[in-house]
């Protein structure tokens, strides 16, 4: 790719950049919880292990706002996230039998809803039910309701359905696949978490108001979109995964890599404009709604700039491969040093 495309520069981010200051605690800590569960070994040159410490940064840059103890509840969440899509996402020999993987997706589904556990159950059975516990003594009344319908919409209207496309080798046209990874990605229910986060719920008027719904849509999007820039490598050219926007540029639209890369990050740029419309037309809410719609607006900017912020330093995206010059410099620096 033309060393000229520099993904730093091409992405129009209008918020300042900001990480939690108790990040390296954070991640500490929440590395003991997963090796208290049995998710990880507790080895340090487990593979494992330095996959997980390249992913977990991600909550300490999109939630730099929260306490410690709010940021490692709704951090657990981002993990649960990561440690169920690690049973079958990064084995794509296993994707032909998606009812083995709904399986597994209804079990931790049905935990989160607060299933009792099974006997014997498992690490990630335990992870879940930790997870559940801690969001349920910090959840505002009315989040498990919205959350757990965005979680089951993001397993079995999303995720199941993508895997169902990747299966058949199916490319979706863009605005098909725009919308069914906007649910795959997962956003939404951590678009809901940015309340706990806060500690500042939402009145009921203010989330239903269609410019705060559709700030909140616009940022799953980016979150969703520019995601699949970073991670191309790892899903289409190592994983063969058709669900990829970089991907689906290129076959629909007959682009070479830089050119559907270089449009997947004006797509994602077009959303950050509409979402700066957006706000500058927020009307003015009641006195005693202001610092939750504040707190609210300010969560999802700190995803979309936080997501981009962590996947241009984390290791999880660095490859001598890349097609991204920033992420091959970036894994060359690591090796020399």
């Amino acid at each position: 790719m033309d060393e000229g495309f520099k993904l730093r520069s091409a992405f129009a981010l209008p918020w300042s950049f900001a990480l939690h200051s108790q990040a390296g605690r954070h991640a500490l800590e929440s590395e003991e919880r997963a090796v208290a569960c049995g998710l990880l070994t507790g080895d340090a040159n487990d593979p494992d292990t330095e996959r997980f410490r390249a992913f977990v940064p991600l909550d300490a840059h999109v939630y730099p706002y929260a306490s410690l103890t709010a940021l490692g509840v709704v951090g657990s969440f981002n993990q649960w996230l990561y440690f169920l899509d690690d049973q079958y996402d990064d084995h794509p020999e296993t994707h032909s039998d998606l009812e083995r993987i709904r399986g597994i997706m209804q079990q931790g589904y049905d935990l989160l809803c607060g299933m009792p556990m099974p006997d014997g159950a498992g690490p990630f059975v335990r992870f879940t039910r930790d997870v559940r516990r801690d969001l349920e003594a910090l959840a505002p009344l009315g989040f498990f309701e919205r959350f757990l319908t965005n979680v089951r919409q993001y397993l079995f209207d999303g995720t199941l359905v993508g895997l169902g496309h990747w299966v058949r080798r199916e490319t979706l046209c863009l605005d098909e696949y725009v919308a069914l990874r906007s649910l795959d990605s997962g956003v939404y229910p951590v678009v809901d978490c940015i309340e706990i986060a806060s500690g500042l719920p939402l009145a009921p008027e203010v989330r239903q108001h269609p410019l705060i719904a559709a700030m909140g849509d616009l940022a799953v999007r980016h979150v969703a979109l520019a995601n699949d820039i970073f991670s191309y490598e790892k899903e289409v050219l190592i994983n063969g995964s058709t669900m990829n926007l970089v991907h689906v540029l290129r076959e629909r639209e007959g682009l070479s890599v830089e050119g559907a890369a270089m449009q997947a990050v004006n797509l994602v740029n077009d959303l950050t404009r509409a979402f700066v419309r957006a706000e500058q037309t927020l009307p003015p809410f009641r006195p005693a709604w202001r610092d939750a719609v504040d707190a609210y607006i300010t969560g999802l900017k700190t995803w979309m700039r936080g997501n981009v912020d962590f996947s241009l330093s984390s290791r999880r995206f660095r490859s001598g491969a890349s097609p991204f010059a920033e992420l091959r410099e970036a894994e060359e620096a690591l090796l020399s040093a």
